[in-house]
């Protein structure tokens, strides 16, 4: 996508214009993210994210942003149960449709902002949060958010986060802030930016990896049943110097 230097001069528009552009997107959500990622970097991503945090069987997991379900609805199965939340009314609504698709009856869902909302507090073992904190205006937001998030996992709670690396998905031709043309807000990451986000936020045992960090010439013509590969690649510390994106991992404090 394109994109412009003007950023939202207020919370207040910036939200609503995310709001009308995810809103109008929600049916084709899906099917955006297998064109744009291809079918091994559209499964590779779920596969990477949910593995990072490991989910078990007793988990009680909190999906902070969570669109139309890309990961609660593959999650919902390993889970004991899922509390998805968007404040895309419509992107709910498609969460909620393909849920009594397919018979799933431990997802909750709720439409809310995760910098100003209440969430419950020390309640998750896991919490994921794929592609919404680089959507989010002024490192005081974005660390709203993520405190938010921090305040409703138990002690020792795990966080998967997915955002935006600089020189990556969005290249350094680019602006490093800006409006997408569907003028939803951006923000790009450079690893040192994301972890200084977590431990601010104040998570610990902070890792970082990368996604889709083979050259995009050969991912892009990978099946999707090869998506395996994805996780064994974030390994590599290197990854982190060619990915699409940055995958970051942590904890609440165990004593927190």
């Amino acid at each position: 996508m394109q994109s412009k230097v003007e950023v939202p001069t207020s919370s207040t528009q910036w939200k609503d214009q995310e709001i009308k552009a995810r809103d109008a997107d929600a049916e084709d959500y899906f099917d955006y993210c297998r064109r744009s990622l291809g079918p091994y970097g559209d499964r590779g991503q779920v596969k990477l994210v949910l593995g990072a945090v490991a989910p078990t069987r007793d988990a009680r997991v909190l999906d902070a942003g969570c669109g139309v379900g890309r990961f609660a609805l593959p999650l919902a199965s390993q889970v004991r149960s899922i509390l998805a939340v968007d404040y895309s009314s419509a992107s709910i609504e498609v969460l909620q449709g393909e849920l009594a698709k397919r018979g799933l009856t431990n997802v909750t869902t709720d439409v809310g902002d995760l910098t100003s909302m209440k969430l419950p507090p020390d309640t998750f073992d896991l919490a994921i949060a794929p592609g919404v904190i680089h959507h989010i205006p002024s490192t005081e937001s974005r660390l709203k958010a993520m405190r938010n998030i921090l305040s409703s996992l138990k002690p020792g709670g795990r966080l998967g986060v997915l955002v935006y690396r600089w020189g990556g998905n969005i290249r350094k031709s680019m602006p490093k802030e800006g409006m997408h043309a569907s003028h939803i807000y951006y923000f790009a990451f450079t690893v040192e930016e994301a972890r200084k986000m977590m431990e601010e936020a104040g998570y610990v045992d902070i890792r970082i990896r990368g996604f889709l960090s083979l050259p995009r010439r050969i991912t892009a013509r990978l099946p999707g049943w090869m998506s395996w590969l994805e996780p064994i690649v974030a390994q590599f510390p290197w990854s982190v110097l060619t990915s699409h994106s940055l995958l970051l991992f942590g904890r609440r404090p165990a004593s927190s």
